[in-house]
């Protein structure tokens, strides 16, 4: 099945084509070369090719099939963008797609791919740019909007090649060429005509008061070799003290003049003409070297380790067969749901949110996910990854054992349904699904359509219908009967196991006779919703697009919600709970936020579970950060992050019950050892003061008779513990302990 995102390329020949468009009307698709438009600042527009050329291609012996894999840039939030320091990208972004959105709409698409093309409309913008440019340079300076002005045609079939292309979404006009600018710039090796000369001053330097010339290569070379040099004979290594020993080895001229009296030296320096500036050394100084590598050449190895280094109609219309549309939708379970953390008591953690995945045309339940969540996208992408996975697989987890004929459903939809109201927010979610998956949001709930979600909310009512006799259900309360909260007797898992039981039930029990056609009933048809899942998959979806377990992971980092973390010299924190990788230390993460300060992130993570965040390089590679269990097992290992949540709030009671206990127990014990000083005072308040200011007399010796008491007392209680009653010393003058002590005074 062609899809939107599909990749079709051959090594060996050299191509990479990435399915743009499809053409609902007739069999054939916008394709794209992106060996051809990747890196280049005007964009082609896409090919067009008919199904069966395409297929020729997947068939060829000379070509592979898979998703193509798009700029990570494109699938960022703003959020991330100006997290990353790409805040200027959006203001681009948004220039251009200001300019050609008008021409965005699927229906001005597709006529300017497959139809008569958009000339006159271009036209049309083009001119009216011009007005506006000729209407503004008549105004006086602080009333202009300014630039930049797209008068050209060109500029406007350039941006909107570019939207196609990229994946037909807002985010696809990023600039994200921009990150590799300066990445190449030439540095001469040594100084010459080319030696340009970067920054604020112009490569003339007629903005800076310094005449210096720009870096070379040579210049790179003496820098690392002033620092190796330097530290070989000094410990207390500064930047300051570097640039001065480079410019004695470097920049120092001598000259040797003879004289009548001898021969004389005379020490100068290179012309600022000929050197860098103090600026440029210590910029290239800690880019060469680093932070890091000083505070080891300063303080040794060992030193570093120890104090420095970091420590670890209906909503049926339009819809063509199966996995055409899905719908999804959310609502609070009626029943309270036990809390595992305390086995003290019946303990409730709340009233759990059920998310649901249904296939519109069959109204098969396809994806489900249960949480304390919510209702908001979090929860209802975990349950479209869900309606992906391999429900045999998923149920045994629940110690639900189902055949592979039980629930087969597994597929990436068309289309999908879903509020874009107060309870979810797709945000550049949308975009993302559409060019990284090749799912087409269709947001007409809240805004259009009331009841376009009359299947999925029509479910709620035959799952509720299961736990409303269970203890802790919520369902006709009485003034007299105890909170259900009180009741609580499921816990999270057993009653995921329920669920599905139920999901299975009605898949394939559940009347359906209704949404039986002609060709159906003709044939004889089950009218369950499986069966009519079953009779038309193949017939009207051509089997569908069964998702590819081996793509599994792009699918679910497409849903993973974004979160902030926090980086520390010991760990990334999110709420409070750090996390560890080591590609972090060998990315100079904890070094950064320890000689620095900390600094924040955009990671992803799952609410499955929070054993693990998920982090994305700007390769486009995903890092694992697990929990720091310092080697023993955690208290949040394992745990969903609505249980550790709970857990978190029931530990800051914990710990304010404790601070009380602190208090009171502080009290105690001062007022005690107040008692024991007072004693100590009375004792004394009778005997002599010395008035002697130097050390006091007899201390050692009384010292000593202090010991054989103390050695008498040890000698008497294990003799006590072995005759098995006490046991008295001899009236012998070897044991006369007091006896000794006063006549030695």
């Amino acid at each position: 099945m062609i899809h939107k995102n599909m990749r079709i390329f051959s090594i060996k020949k050299k191509v990479s084509l990435r399915v743009c468009v499809i053409n609902p009307y007739k069999p054939e698709v916008a394709v794209a070369d992106m060996n051809e438009v990747v890196g280049r600042a005007n964009v082609k527009a896409p090919s067009i090719m008919s199904n069966e050329e395409i297929y020729e291609l997947i068939e060829s012996p000379d070509y592979q099939v898979g998703v193509y894999k798009l700029p990570v840039e494109i699938s960022h939030s703003d959020k991330r963008l100006i997290t990353d320091g790409h805040e200027k990208w959006l203001t681009k972004r948004d220039q251009r797609f200001d300019a050609i959105k008008i021409l965005t709409e699927a229906e001005v698409i597709q006529e300017y791919l497959f139809g008569d093309g958009i000339g006159q409309k271009i036209k049309y913008l083009a001119e009216q740019e011009k007005l506006r440019k000729e209407k503004e340079l008549s105004l006086p300076l602080d009333l202009r909007q300014g630039g930049p002005y797209r008068t050209s045609p060109g500029s406007y079939y350039n941006i909107l090649n570019k939207y196609i292309v990229f994946g037909c979404q807002k985010n696809a006009l990023l600039p994200v060429g921009l990150k590799n600018v300066g990445s190449n710039y030439f540095i001469p090796e040594v100084p010459g005509e080319n030696n340009v000369k970067r920054g604020r001053g112009g490569k003339d330097n007629t903005n800076c008061k310094s005449q210096s010339r720009g870096i070379t290569q040579k210049d790179k070379k003496y820098i690392i070799a002033a620092f190796n040099d330097y530290k070989k004979d000094h410990k207390n290594i500064t930047p300051v003290k570097v640039e001065a020993h480079y410019r004695k080895l470097f920049d120092r001229i001598i000259t040797k003049i003879p004289t009548p009296m001898g021969e004389r030296v005379l020490v100068s320096t290179l012309s600022d003409e000929d050197s860098i500036s103090e600026f440029q050394f210590r910029n290239h100084l800690c880019l060469l070297i680093g932070k890091v590598k000083f505070l080891k050449s300063q303080h040794g190895l060992v030193a570093f380790e120890k104090d420095f280094a970091d420590k670890q109609g209906t909503s049926r219309d339009g819809v063509i067969g199966p996995t055409f549309r899905y719908e999804i939708d959310a609502t609070i379970l009626d029943i309270y749901v036990r809390y595992p953390y305390d086995p003290t008591g019946q303990f409730s953690m709340g009233r759990p949110v059920l998310y649901l995945v249904i296939d519109v045309y069959t109204t098969v339940i396809v994806g489900m996910y249960i949480g304390f969540h919510g209702p908001d996208w979090t929860g209802a992408s975990e349950a479209l990854l869900n309606a992906f996975e391999n429900k045999k697989e998923y149920a045994a987890k629940f110690g639900v054992v189902l055949s592979d004929d039980d629930w087969p459903c597994h597929h990436i939809p068309i289309e999908l349904t879903i509020d874009n109201g107060v309870e979810y927010s797709l945000g550049h979610l949308s975009g993302m699904l559409d060019a990284g998956i090749g799912i087409e949001t269709v947001n007409l709930v809240a805004v259009f359509r009331g009841d376009a979600k009359g299947v999925v909310e029509r479910k709620f009512g035959v799952i509720n219908g299961l736990i409303h006799f269970e203890p802790g259900a919520v369902i006709d309360l009485r003034r007299e009967d105890a909170h259900p909260s009180n009741d609580a007797l499921w816990d999270l898992h057993t009653l995921q196991a329920a669920i599905i039981e139920e999901i299975v039930y009605h898949n394939n029990n559940a009347d359906r006779l209704h949404l039986h056609n002609f060709d159906m009933s003709f044939a004889g048809e089950g009218v369950t919703p499986m069966d009519i899942w079953k009779a038309t998959i193949n017939e009207e979806m051509n089997g569908g697009r069964p998702a590819n377990p081996n793509e599994f992971h792009e699918h679910q980092w497409a849903f993973l919600p974004e979160i902030t973390v926090t980086v520390r010299h010991d760990g990334v924190y999110f709420r409070g709970v750090a996390y560890h990788s080591d590609y972090a230390k060998k990315a100079g993460w904890y070094a950064r936020a320890k000689h620095h300060k900390k600094f924040y992130l955009t990671f992803k993570r799952t609410l499955t579970t929070g054993d693990y965040l998920l982090y994305q390089t700007d390769d486009g590679e995903v890092v694992l950060f697990y929990l720091k269990t310092s080697g023993q097992p955690h208290r949040f290992e394992h745990q969903p992050w609505e249980v550790i949540e709970h857990r978190k709030d029931q530990e800051s009671g914990i710990r304010h019950l404790l601070r009380l206990q602190q208090r009171l127990a502080k009290l105690q014990k001062d007022t005690k050892i107040d008692d024991l000083r007072e004693m100590n005072l009375k004792e004394i308040e009778n005997l002599v003061k010395s008035t002697t200011k130097s050390f006091q007399k007899g201390v050692k010796t009384r010292s000593e008779h202090q010991k054989e008491i103390e050695k008498a007392s040890v000698a008497l209680r294990i003799a006590e513990l072995y005759s098995g009653g006490l046991v008295g010393f001899t009236t012998d003058d070897a044991y006369d302990i007091d006896g000794e002590l006063y006549a030695a005074e």
